[in-house]
């Protein structure tokens, strides 16, 4: 599907759905490209007659963020997290963006949320493209970025969960939710960490595309960003910190639990012992003829679990 939006001081925004590359003096274009077919794909050469590696690399969709200068235009890939989930790897779809002096086109081979919203602010307020063909672009990069924030607020939902039941009873699931949430963070460090280097040399491009009073919108994006890699780092320590307590509350549950077998084995074996001995089939053992020998036994075993059970309490063992 193509949609074109072209506009003009004096005429006002017109919505179409041919391609248009050129615009009128004063006027700018955006050709949206979604889920296109082999015709619609081939619009990037024959209509606009992008470089063959910038179209090969919208066709692969296989690409980290980057920013490609090809002279007359710049070729931008976005990635945006479509899933918000961060129970499962992150679904992250590809967006590929061209952009001129006068003319910005936008190719997805799915649809994109911000870009979507972008459309509907455009169709709603056709003044924004006013401001500039760089100013649809920071707008698009706005939004795809800003994405990422449902998907920060629900580590820090799903990280306070976990953590109230590390500090009640943990168990096994609790570990296992730590580390989806670690690698949910992993994830989304390898997504951005291009974006950052991409938006700072948006910002330090000496070129005419962006605009100097455009520029400041850009400096935002990137402060967005930063924003991010600070969250992803705060919590990639508090989650290390949490495995390191449930790793801890386990061994100091375990040393609990021997601690009890060592007391009960401490306690057990005199008692084997005293039966050991008494149960040797010796003829000349004096206390085998003996009549209360039976009594005194116990009476041995009673008195030296009870010394043993007492010593142990003064000792603080239970």
């Amino acid at each position: 599907m193509i949609k074109t939006y072209q506009f003009q001081p004096d005429t006002g925004l017109i919505i179409t759905a041919s391609p248009k590359k050129t615009a009128q003096p004063g006027g700018l274009t955006w050709t949206d490209i979604e889920k296109p077919d082999n015709q619609e794909t081939n619009v990037l050469r024959e209509v606009f007659d992008f470089h063959p590696l910038a179209v090969e690399d919208c066709i692969n969709m296989r690409q980290r963020a980057k920013l490609d200068d090809y002279k007359d235009y710049f070729f931008v890939v976005l990635h945006w997290a479509a899933d918000h989930s961060t129970g499962s790897r992150i679904e992250v779809r590809e967006l590929g963006i061209f952009v001129g002096h006068n003319y910005i086109v936008t190719f997805h081979r799915d649809e994109i949320g911000p870009v979507s919203s972008v459309r509907d602010r455009i169709e709603k307020t056709p003044e924004l493209l006013s401001r500039g063909i760089d100013y649809i672009l920071y707008l698009i990069i706005d939004a795809v970025i800003d994405d990422y924030f449902p998907i920060l607020d629900r580590v820090d939902d799903d990280f306070s969960s976990v953590e109230s039941q590390l500090l009640g009873s943990p168990g096994t699931a609790d570990f296992n939710d730590l580390f989806k949430l670690r690698r949910a963070l992993v994830d989304i460090r390898k997504i951005l960490s291009p974006h950052r280097e991409m938006i700072n040399a948006l910002i330090r491009h000496e070129g005419l595309l962006i605009k100097e009073e455009n520029r400041v919108f850009y400096l935002d994006v990137y402060d967005h960003l930063m924003r991010i890699f600070d969250f992803l780092d705060t919590y990639r320590d508090l989650i290390s910190g949490s495995q390191e307590i449930y790793l801890t509350a386990v061994s100091n549950k375990m040393n609990e639990v021997m601690k009890t077998l060592t007391v009960i084995a401490t306690i057990v074996l005199p008692l084997t012992l005293i039966s050991s001995i008494y149960g040797m089939n010796f003829r000349f053992m004096p206390e085998l003829g003996w009549r209360y020998g039976y009594f005194w036994a116990l009476g041995l075993m009673l008195v030296t679990a009870g010394g043993l059970v007492y010593y142990f309490w003064r000792k603080k063992w239970f």
